[in-house]
């Protein structure tokens, strides 16, 4: 009897720790389905915070390349500034800006339809990595400061063809002929009525 009484004692201890288990499983269940209902909220709101951020990422990299531009693009103007009056001034000199200045054009409204595609795909660029958007953003950056370097070899040039020119070593050159022509006949002179 003794072991009947310790089989129906471990059976009814089986049984609550069965009913503890079944009860905790519950606990436990009803915690996972809320945990995964909190995961979907915190995915929905880790996606928009990464879209938001993407999108001030764009906007820090465009404002970024637009700091790093201005100051470009016044230098670009302040050069053709100077080669637009140095040709005013010495028409001659219009040859040789007149080619390079055509490049220029076509390089900056190459530039031009570039940041308008870029502008129009600013969703897809806002899905790039940063690194890759600050690549294309750079090239533009990079093609101005050509522009800029181009503009300012032909602003240089056109001053030294302009100097060149003011510093003719044989601009005096006939004056210095006559007076000696004129000097070698007095004393040709001279010499004759010795």
């Amino acid at each position: 009897m003794e072991l009947l009484h310790q089989l129906v004692a471990e059976s009814k201890s089986e049984h609550s720790r069965q009913d503890q288990a079944k009860n905790n499983q519950a606990l436990t269940s009803a915690n996972e389905e809320v945990n995964r209902g909190q995961m979907v909220k915190l995915k929905t709101k880790y996606r928009e915070l990464k879209n938001r951020f993407h999108t001030v990422g764009l906007a820090i990299d465009a404002a970024q390349i637009g700091l790093e531009a201005s100051p470009v693009i016044s230098e670009i103007i302040r050069q053709q500034g100077i080669i637009y009056q140095l040709a005013n001034d010495n028409p001659l000199l219009i040859v040789l800006a007149i080619q390079t200045e055509t490049d220029l054009a076509d390089r900056a409204r190459m530039i031009a339809n570039y940041i308008v595609a870029l502008a129009l795909s600013i969703g897809d660029i806002n899905q790039m990595k940063a690194s890759d958007r600050k690549m294309l953003f750079s090239h533009a950056l990079t093609e101005l400061r050509l522009i800029e370097g181009a503009s300012k070899g032909l602003a240089q040039s056109m001053m030294q063809a302009g100097r060149k020119k003011s510093l003719n070593p044989f601009a005096d050159f006939i004056n210095q002929d006559t007076c000696i022509v004129d000097e070698i006949v007095r004393n040709a002179g001279i010499l004759k009525n010795q």
